[in-house]
């Protein structure tokens, strides 16, 4: 996976090096996604971060310029964590149906850093904000080129343009699956993801067993 280009005016002043500056650093996430999660990105600011994290705004400065380097540093912990499972992915295609590993990948997507904000807070930026855009399009891409190859090495026979057609499919379907089942209510959800389960299972039966795209 090649690494995204951050931007001069968005990147951490410096890299933690040590346990302790490590840590500083982690307590500057958790906070500013606590902040998120609670009052969302219009009331968000360096100095409410520093305080619910409990260190002094020079500390913060240390490592951020600003906040939106810290939803900067949010997304990519976010994304970095998204493309190691892409990955470790691939190699599960290799011997377990693919159906199996998108579905075990799929679970394992609640559980990652910052989630639940990359579906909502974060999602603001990554729609109108042209910082974050092509961070958003980055990983579609990653996420995208990834599908591509797994189908291949499931045996789908459809031409490059329609397997390409079908993997960002794939991974807009995903994405609005996780956007959906954080804004259902609980029954909804289970129903929503029971929905989902089997059409998607049904389609990459059709897809890993035609010999072309019927479209």
């Amino acid at each position: 996976m090649n690494a995204f280009p951050i931007p001069e005016g968005l990147a951490m002043r410096k890299k933690p090096q040590q346990a302790r500056t490590k840590q500083l650093v982690d307590k500057i996430l958790l906070a500013s996604a606590e902040l998120l999660e609670q009052e969302g990105l219009a009331a968000l600011n360096t100095n409410s971060i520093a305080e619910r994290a409990q260190i002094d705004i020079a500390s913060l400065y240390r490592f951020f310029r600003n906040k939106e380097a810290i939803l900067f540093a949010l997304s990519m912990a976010h994304y970095e964590t998204l493309h190691l499972s892409l990955d470790q992915a691939t190699d599960k295609v290799r011997y377990t149906p693919l159906i199996d590993v998108y579905f075990e990948l799929l679970d394992s997507m609640p559980k990652m850093p910052y989630y639940k904000l990359a579906y909502t807070s974060l999602e603001e930026l990554f729609i109108s904000d042209p910082n974050f855009q092509p961070l958003f399009r980055w990983s579609f891409e990653v996420a995208s080129k990834r599908v591509f190859s797994w189908l291949r090495m499931s045996g789908c026979s459809w031409d490059d343009k329609s397997v390409d057609e079908f993997a960002q499919f794939v991974v807009e379907s995903t994405y609005s699956y996780n956007r959906s089942m954080l804004r259902l209510n609980e029954s909804e959800r289970e129903s929503f993801d029971k929905w989902m389960r089997f059409s998607t299972a049904s389609v990459f039966n059709q897809v890993l067993t035609s010999d072309s795209s019927p479209l």
